[in-house]
């Protein structure tokens, strides 16, 4: 009876079943089946989550430095459009002091011989009055010698055909306009005219062609703009010719240059309309009734502005690059603590082999959840057991 008691009690023994938590380096090791392995395997890592949202908040930032981009582009082609309006508007204060130089010509000469000059008529040059033009030229040539741009400056004589240039004395203007100065289209007759009687305290001759030995080439004709001037009294007109080439040099040798009176007589050029191909800079010369216009070609002004909108492409690209090359070591930099916390949790890992470690890290935790309740489990059945065996025992005592 007692060994019979004593085989039954030994039913009563209970020992817990123990579970495989280890990977045999002391580590607890999940374990999942390959059902829910290749669920996981078909969601996103976390690591490529993370370089999604970094990758999309740079593309952010990039998107809404495009403006900023554009305006630097912008503020910098306008930099460019106000170095050309300041070279226009700085030729043009050269330009109006020139003009301002050649009016006081007449003014300045207070010589008494010169002043005699201007009143004589033809008859009255003998040779004492030859002498009084010797001496008034002397003394024109030094008052022009100094003239800015001009490349040559005549007196013309409303009461005589005298002329008083820089270099010489032309007793008739005949000569002078046929022989010197040739004003291609121009007759002597209609220059006269235009220098004497052309109205107004100043006007210009267009830009002609003209040949003198003294603007380059006498049998070449050079381009050339007259600025005439008039003495108080009507009684000298002087006359500065300036080379267009020099004019254009005060601006910019490759824009196409124009000058329109005030009556709109175009005196140079041929004004432009096309601002497609063209930068057009325009200024006034209200103290001389002109209007100057500058043509820039567009593609000399992209190609002024090229090397520095290529330093600032640049720029922006090393911007668009640092910043993905950020987004992808910050998802490393966050990445890795998951990374480390998993590889421990489940030993061997590698983000080819399992997906989306959050979800796995939940299932770990719903599996340690389960194998706590069954333990807890566990030891109440053991309890029960043990408190009934030592019942057992204790009867049997």
């Amino acid at each position: 009876m007692g060994e019979h008691i004593m085989k039954k009690n030994r039913g009563y023994m209970f020992e817990p079943k123990r579970m495989n938590m280890d990977n045999g380096e002391g580590r607890p090791v999940a374990q999942f089946g390959n059902h829910t392995q290749d669920n996981q395997k078909k969601k996103c890592s976390v690591f490529l989550r993370y370089i999604i949202v970094y990758t999309a908040c740079v593309s952010i930032l990039i998107i809404l430095m495009i403006p900023i981009y554009n305006t630097t582009i912008k503020i910098i082609h306008q930099n460019a459009q106000k170095d050309y309006e300041s070279i226009v508007s700085t030729g043009i204060k050269r330009l109006e002091n020139t003009f301002e130089s050649v009016m006081r010509i007449d003014y300045n000469m207070t010589n008494a011989d010169y002043i005699t000059v201007k009143q004589l008529s033809n008859e009255q040059f003998n040779s004492l009055n030859i002498m009084k033009l010797i001496n008034a030229k002397k003394i024109f040539t030094r008052y022009t010698s100094n003239v800015d741009l001009a490349a040559d400056i005549y007196a013309v004589f409303r009461n005589n055909k005298r002329i008083i240039t820089r270099n010489t004395i032309y007793m008739d203007s005949s000569d002078f306009f046929n022989k010197y100065m040739i004003y291609e289209g121009y007759s002597e007759k209609e220059l006269r005219n235009i220098i004497i009687n052309g109205g107004g305290r100043n006007n210009f001759i267009p830009a002609t062609g003209i040949r003198n030995v003294y603007l380059g080439n006498s049998q070449k004709e050079v381009d050339c703009l007259t600025f005439v001037t008039r003495s108080e009294g009507n009684s000298v007109a002087i006359c500065a010719v300036f080379r267009m080439d020099d004019i254009q040099d005060l601006f910019l040798k490759n824009a196409f240059l124009w000058i329109i009176s005030e009556n709109g007589t175009i005196l140079a050029g041929e004004p432009l309309s096309d601002e497609e191909d063209y930068l057009i800079i325009t200024d006034n010369l209200p103290a001389f009734g002109l209007k100057i216009g500058l043509g820039v070609p567009k593609t000399q002004f992209l190609e002024q502005v090229k090397p520095l909108q290529t330093i600032i492409k640049l720029i922006f690209c090393i911007i668009i690059i640092t910043g993905f090359v950020f987004a992808f070591l910050l998802s490393i930099y966050a990445y890795m603590p998951l990374y480390k916390f998993v590889k421990d949790s489940f030993g061997k890992y590698s983000i080819r082999d399992t997906g989306d470690e959050f979800s796995l890290l939940r299932k770990l935790w719903q599996q340690a959840n389960a194998s706590i309740n069954n333990l807890q489990n566990m030891l109440q059945t053991t309890e029960s057991h043990l408190k009934e065996s030592v019942l057992i025992n204790s009867l049997l005592a």
